[in-house]
Order: C-alpha cells, then structure tokens, then sequence
C-alpha cells in the first residue's frame, strides 16, 4: 500500500509549487472573508536582534517544506532535473556540488548524478546539548568529505530563506581553497538573485522555483496580534500536521 502511495504523487513538471503541494508540503496560512486568519503563522529559521540582545524569529504566512517531497524519488529527480536545466541555461559548470545540512543533501546527491559531478555534504556538529533554560548549540564543518585546490563548488540548498548558514558555508569552502560559483535549491523565497559573499563577491541563486515570499518581524502591526496571542508554529516541520489540520479546517469552514 504504500509503495502504491508513494508512486501516486503526481509531477507537475510546469508548475513546481503545485507539485510540492501534490506532496502535501505546501502551507498557506487560510484567511477568512473579512481577512482574518483561519490558521496560525509559521516561524523561520531565520533570526533577527531585536534590540535588547534578542534572536527573534522572523514569521510569515506561508512554508514550503520540501521534505515532503525529497521522500519521493522521482519528485526529488523531478526538481533536480529543472536545476540542472538551468545551471546549463546559465553556462555554469562545477566540480563539486556539497549539500547543506540537512534539507540541501538529497537534491544536490540527485543533481551530482544527474550532472555526473562529485557530491559531498555539510553536517551541524552539536557544541553544545539544550538544556531546559539554554537551547543547542552547532558549528557547521565539512568533514566526510573533501574538496581539493581551485575547484568550482556549488551549494546546494532545499529552500533558500535568509542564507543564514551560507556565510559560513562560503568559509568552509574558500579556507579549502576552493571557490563557491553558485547556490542552488528547489525554492528561492528569499527575494534575492545572488549572495554577497564576504570577499564581495556576487554569487549566483539558481533555483527551479523564485518565489519570493514576505517575511516579518514579530512586532510588525501586520503580525504583533496573532505573535502575542502564541498564534504561531515556531517548528512547522515538527508540527507539520497542525498545519495542515488548519487549511483543512478553513476549506470545510469556506467551502
């Protein structure tokens, strides 16, 4: 039954958000008719200081959780085929495509087969266990694999949100003395088209998907009501099917 299931996601090769949504990985936060919200908000990952020596979570209305569809073969193959039609349309070749933890590692291992390139990944090493009044904390390394003198890299990414761990990234790779040509991922919702890299340098985001999608912080009027009321998901992936209870709810509620 469920290798049935599994191969009844249908692939919408003209439209990626349609099918990531056929893999029940799509969250759209359900409004009411006067514009009121049916459904709570979702935390990002990335953080910003709120002025009193706080990292924050930015919040928004919409998530795309691509670990939904990475379970599926052929989806994943589906999105790694779009990126490298587009990494070629860009005349962009690489060495090396090394996969950032954890979202980023199943895509860039189908688009290094697909390209016939090497593949490697990033892991977050743990310096720090959580404790009940402190959270965990990590440095990203690369230390399964390697990469050798001036070869061309790509990271690969699932969704590019606020390329939180890409500066870090961008100094794993050049302090092997190599270079960082160009980010890739199924969804670019960051609104950007390159990373400003440290050295100042422009590196290119090629994505099957740009979907530029607002984020806000939590003190925004637009968002300040439902953050105070707790009417958020800080962790949508850890608590995906709150989620979509809500949309179902709010479709049986309109419908």
């Amino acid at each position: 039954m469920h290798r049935k299931a599994s191969l009844a996601v249908l692939l919408e090769p003209e439209d990626s958000l349609a099918t990531l949504k056929n893999c029940d990985g799509y969250y759209d936060c359900p409004l009411g008719t006067n514009g009121e919200l049916l459904g709570p908000l979702v935390g990002y990952a990335g953080r910003y200081d709120d002025g009193n020596g706080n990292k924050l979570q930015f919040v928004g209305f919409k998530y795309y959780n691509f670990a939904r569809a990475e379970r599926f073969p052929h989806v994943c193959e589906m999105f790694a085929e779009g990126i490298c039609s587009r990494l070629a349309g860009e005349g962009i070749d690489f060495d090396v495509i090394v996969g950032a933890p954890m979202g980023g590692i199943i895509l860039s291992s189908d688009i290094a087969r697909l390209a016939n390139r090497r593949r490697g990944f990033m892991e977050k090493k743990v310096t720090k266990v959580a404790t009940p009044t402190s959270k965990e904390e990590s440095v990203l390394v690369m230390d399964r694999h390697e990469l050798y003198l001036g070869e061309d890299v790509i990271l690969g990414e699932d969704v590019v949100n606020n390329m939180s761990t890409t500066d870090k990234a961008w100094k794993i790779i050049t302090e092997r003395r190599a270079r960082l040509i160009a980010i890739t991922c199924a969804f670019n919702r960051s609104g950007k088209t390159f990373f400003q890299a440290p050295d100042g340098s422009k590196i290119p985001i090629v994505c099957d998907l740009d979907i530029p999608t607002k984020q806000f912080r939590q003190d925004d009027p637009i968002v300040a009501e439902y953050v105070a009321k707790n009417q958020v998901v800080w962790h949508p992936k850890d608590d995906w099917n709150i989620l979509k209870a809500a949309m179902a709810s709010a479709t049986a509620q309109i419908g």
